[in-house]
């Protein structure tokens, strides 16, 4: 994890916080939303950026993968060669509806949609806008991993 932000309104009412959290495997569980783990809730428009750890190239069919916790809530992607950017839009406000139980969830991305040939670091914003102070515990997307398709090439600098 490089980079996050997450709104102070939001900060003060969210018990899941910990930007740590979205980095590794998808491992979210729980039963209630107030006994929930592995997963950071962004707030209104918060944000993570990830480095993947080497350059991922486009290839056919979806390239990035963004595992969220507790509903479907959309969240906007972008990528980068730089932690520093310049970022690029690679899909906004996108549903994580695909269900793999009743806590975890995701949606996928292609970078071909975003004219994209390669990217390093991965930034994951919310697109739910869930207003902020809210009535929830875990206002806004919430994160439980990214996962790059294909094997990033370790190493591999920015040109």
């Amino acid at each position: 994890m490089t980079d996050w932000w997450v709104p102070l309104c939001s900060l003060a009412q969210d018990i899941y916080n910990d930007p740590q959290s979205a980095v590794g495997p998808s491992d979210a569980g729980g039963t209630t939303p107030d006994k929930l783990t592995g997963m950071i809730s962004l707030g209104f428009g918060g944000r993570v950026t990830l480095d993947m750890g080497g350059c991922v190239s486009d290839r056919a069919g979806n390239d990035i993968r963004v595992y969220q916790a507790v509903a479907s809530e959309p969240v906007s992607v972008y990528v980068s060669l730089s932690p520093a950017g310049p970022w690029k839009l690679v899909e906004a406000r996108k549903a994580c509806g695909e269900r793999i139980n009743g806590v975890r969830g995701y949606c996928d991305f292609d970078l071909a949609t975003a004219a994209v040939a390669r990217f390093r670091y991965v930034r994951v914003e919310d697109g739910e806008l869930y207003a902020c102070p809210g009535d929830s515990v875990s206002e806004g997307a919430d994160l439980d991993a990214v996962q790059a398709l294909a094997v990033p090439v370790v190493g591999a600098a920015a040109p």
